[in-house]
């Protein structure tokens, strides 16, 4: 979605590098929350992923 934002000119009114900024930071925080999730998951349940999903 986000490389098809740039081709159409979605971004077309803002400045030029706003693109390139915005568009890595969506994938990062889901990333650093499902990690942190998962380190919750361990600490406080003491389940792994695996062993949640009941494939241990």
């Amino acid at each position: 979605m986000a490389l098809l934002d740039v081709v159409t000119g979605a971004y077309s009114r803002g400045p030029a590098g706003r693109p390139c900024r915005f568009h890595p930071r969506a994938p990062i925080t889901v990333t650093a929350l499902s990690w942190w999730e998962l380190r919750r998951l361990k600490e406080h349940h003491g389940l792994t992923l695996r062993e949640a999903l009941g494939r241990s």
